[in-house]
C-alpha cells in the first residue's frame, strides 16, 4: 500500500561504481512511483566502472508511494539507443519513518534479477513532513530569495480604452487607473539612456506599440535603432526557431520572424542572439529535433534605466515582464474586436494563427493577457537574469552596459524609499536554469496575498471578454 509524502523533498545524487558499458555514457532518473522528478546530465563513465553526477535538489512533494525508483541508463555513441544498466527500488515507507535514506545501494540488472548485479548507487533522501516545515512567505532554496519593499504595477492586455475595464478601488478606496501596457513600456523606452534590454519568444520589428488608430507610428526596430544611436546599449534575445531557416517557410511555421529581426538589426549596433533550445545529448537525434522544433524560450521581459523621481544624477532599473511579447498580434484591448479594427488599430498588425483568412475578411485573433512591472531589488533580479542568460548562450559576442554606483542608485537606497511606500510589494522571482545544458525554463512572479484580489477579477472575466462581432 503505498505511502502518503506531502511535504520536501532534498535528493542528492553522487554517483554510481562497477557500471558495465564503460566508455560510453550515463544518465540517472528518479520517479516517485510514476512521476519522473530528477534527470542527470549525461556524464562518461571512467575505464573502471565510475560514474559522477553530484547533484542535488530540492522539490515539494505531495505523491501516493510505493517505491523511489532510480534507473541508470546509457546512451549509444550516435545517441540513438538508450539502455538501462542498473536500476534501485526504495522503500517509502521507510523513508518517511526514518525521515531520510542515504548510502551506497546495490542495483539490479533488471527488475527480476537480484541487487548487486549492475553495482552500486550512491544517494541521499532527505524528507521533511509540512507539519515540521516553518511556512512563510515566499520560497526558500531557489535562485532568487523573496524581495520586500517592492513595487508592482499590473496590467490587463497591451492596451486599454478609457472606461473600457470596471472600476477597481485602492486601499483608500480610490478608483484604480487601468494603466496602458504598450504605451507605458513605450515611454520607458524613450527615457532609457544607458539601457534597453528586450527577451521574448518573438520580437517583431514592425510592431507599433503605440497607436492612435488612423496615423502611422513608430516602428520598434526603428525605435530601437535609434536609441542605439543616442548611445543606449539595445540588446535583443529571441528564441531560434529552426523552422525559419527555409525558402519555403520565410517567417517559420510559428511565425516568430527570428531570421527576419536578426537581418533587421544586423550592421545597426543593435545586438541581437538567437538562442535555441537544445537538448541535454539523452534523446538521440529525433530527441533532439523535438527539443530543439518544438520547445522554446518563452520569458517575456523588457529592462530598462529609468529616472528617479526628484533626482537627475542616478539611475534605476524598471523590469516588465508577463505574457506580452513585443510582437506582431499582442496588440489588443479587452473589447477583443474581431473585425471593426482592421482598417484602423489593426491596418498594419494582422494576426490570425488559428484560421484561414487575411485582413480584406478577417477576423483576426484576439489576445488577452496580463504583464507587470517591478521596481525595487526584484526588478533587479530580472535583470540578473538577462545576464545570466546572456553569458549562458550569448558568450562573447554580447556585450552589456556597465552598471556602476557613478550611475545607478544603491540598491539599498532604494529598497528604504520603496518600504515607506503604503502600495508596497513583497515579490520573488522564479527561474529554473541548467547551466551543463544551457536551458532556461519558466520564469514567473510570485506576489503576495493581495493579488488573489485582482486575479479573482480576471479569472471571473465577465467584464474582460466583451469580443465584438461586427
Amino acid at each position: 500500500m503505498p505511502v502518503h509524502l506531502h511535504g520536501k523533498l532534498k535528493i542528492v545524487l553522487y554517483g554510481a561504481n562497477s557500471v558495465r558499458h564503460r566508455g560510453s555514457k550515463a544518465y540517472t532518473t528518479l520517479s516517485l512511483s510514476i512521476r519522473r522528478v530528477l534527470k542527470t546530465d549525461l556524464v562518461k563513465i571512467s575505464l573502471n566502472g565510475r560514474v559522477e553526477w553530484n547533484v542535488s535538489m530540492l522539490i515539494d512533494v505531495n505523491d501516493q508511494v510505493d517505491t523511489l525508483d532510480a534507473f541508470v541508463k546509457t546512451v549509444s555513441r550516435l545517441g540513438t539507443k538508450t539502455s538501462t544498466v542498473g536500476m534501485l527500488f526504495l522503500n517509502a515507507h521507510e523513508l518517511a519513518r526514518n525521515g531520510s535514506l542515504c548510502g551506497s545501494y546495490r542495483m539490479q540488472a533488471d527488475a527480476d534479477d537480484k541487487p548487486g548485479s549492475a553495482g552500486n548507487l550512491k544517494i541521499s533522501l532527505q524528507y521533511t513532513p509540512r507539519r515540521n516545515l516553518s511556512l512563510g512567505m515566499g520560497v526558500s532554496d531557489v535562485y532568487f530569495p523573496m524581495r520586500t519593499g517592492c513595487k508592482l504595477s499590473l496590467f490587463q492586455d497591451a492596451h486599454v480604452h478609457d472606461k473600457e475595464l470596471p472600476e477597481i478601488l485602492d486601499r483608500a478606496e480610490k478608483p484604480r487607473l487601468h494603466r496602458r501596457t504598450f504605451e507605458e513600456m513605450f515611454g520607458a523606452m524613450t527615457l532609457a539612456r544607458k539601457l534597453i534590454y528586450i527577451a521574448g519568444w518573438s520580437v517583431h520589428t514592425e510592431l507599433q506599440m503605440v497607436r492612435s488608430g488612423q496615423k502611422d507610428a513608430i516602428k520598434l526596430g526603428d525605435f530601437l535603432v535609434e536609441k542605439h544611436r543616442q548611445g543606449c546599449c539595445v540588446v535583443v534575445l529571441i528564441w531560434d526557431d529552426p523552422t525559419n531557416n527555409t525558402a519555403l517557410v520565410e517567417e517559420g511555421i510559428m511565425a516568430t520572424s527570428d531570421e527576419q529581426t536578426y537581418r533587421f538589426f544586423k550592421g545597426t549596433g543593435v545586438q541581437v542572439a538567437k538562442m535555441p533550445r537544445l537538448d541535454d545529448g539523452t534523446n538521440g537525434f529525433i530527441g533532439h529535433m523535438t527539443v530543439s522544433g518544438i520547445f522554446t524560450h518563452h520569458q517575456k521581459i523588457l529592462i530598462v534605466d529609468a529616472p528617479i523621481p526628484g533626482r537627475d544624477d542616478k539611475r534605476r532599473i524598471l523590469s516588465y515582464l508577463g505574457g506580452l511579447d513585443l510582437t506582431s498580434g499582442r496588440w489588443d484591448t479587452p473589447s477583443h474586436c474581431l473585425w471593426s479594427t482592421l482598417r484602423t488599430f489593426h491596418k498594419n498588425d494582422f494576426h490570425q494563427a488559428c484560421l484561414v483568412t487575411d485582413q480584406r475578411t478577417g477576423p483576426r485573433e484576439p489576445w488577452h493577457d496580463v504583464h507587470c512591472c517591478l521596481e525595487g531589488d526584484a526588478a533587479w533580479d530580472v535583470l540578473q537574469n538577462f545576464q545570466d542568460r546572456c553569458k549562458c548562450q550569448g558568450g562573447k559576442n554580447l556585450s552589456l552596459a556597465a552598471i556602476t554606483e557613478q550611475d545607478f542608485i544603491r540598491r539599498v537606497d532604494e529598497q528604504a524609499v520603496l518600504q515607506r511606500d503604503p502600495d508596497g510589494w513583497n515579490a520573488q522571482i522564479f527561474r529554473y536554469l541548467v547551466e551543463t545544458r544551457r536551458l532556461l525554463f519558466a520564469f514567473l512572479c510570485l506576489l503576495r496575498v493581495q493579488l488573489g484580489v485582482y486575479a479573482g477579477l480576471l479569472m471571473r472575466g465577465r467584464p474582460y471578454l466583451n469580443g465584438d462581432t461586427t
